[in-house]
């Protein structure tokens, strides 16, 4: 999940086993993959599409989290589409029509916004930034530029290194 805020809140559940976790220790690649006893998320993944009851009951713990942050975002904020990356977002309909459906349930009188899995699916948060690094950059350069070129035209001390 990359939604930053939501992603360090604490779980909605009170009680039991998940009481008191934040999401990322139940609904992250890594949390999945783990309480499942396997070393990947993918590895998870298909256990859940094989019907192992653990994996299943990790896999549904996940999408209630993940239910949960997203409603909260969604009633204060008003998403309209909901970007869903990390690594388990590669497991498309397994992930996202269940946590549809269960947004759906939960957002009585409130718009439901649109799941969809991120294009670029883990990386997309790392493109995300390299993407707005460069539209940053071409549009910070050349005014840097023009104020370099208006100092070095009232006294020239030598070459001027310019910080990005």
């Amino acid at each position: 999940m990359t939604a930053g805020p939501a992603r360090s809140a604490r779980s909605a559940s009170p009680h039991g086993p998940l009481a008191g976790l934040r999401v990322e220790e139940v609904a992250s690649a890594g949390a999945v993959a783990r309480r499942c006893g396997v070393p990947t998320a993918h590895a998870a993944m298909l256990r859940v599409r094989d019907g192992e009851l653990r994996a299943r009951q990790v896999w549904d713990d996940c999408v209630d989290v993940l239910t949960d942050a997203l409603a909260w975002l969604t009633a204060v904020a008003g998403c309209h589409t909901l970007v869903i990356g990390g690594g388990l977002a590669q497991s498309g309909p397994l992930l996202l029509d269940p946590l549809t459906a269960a947004l759906t349930d939960r957002l009585v009188g409130v718009r439901v916004p649109a799941v969809v899995g991120a294009r670029h699916g883990d990386a997309a948060g790392a493109i995300g930034a390299g993407l707005l690094a460069e539209e940053l950059l071409e549009r910070d350069l050349p005014t840097r530029h023009r104020r370099d070129d208006d100092r070095s035209q009232q006294h020239d001390d030598g070459p001027t290194a310019v910080s990005a």
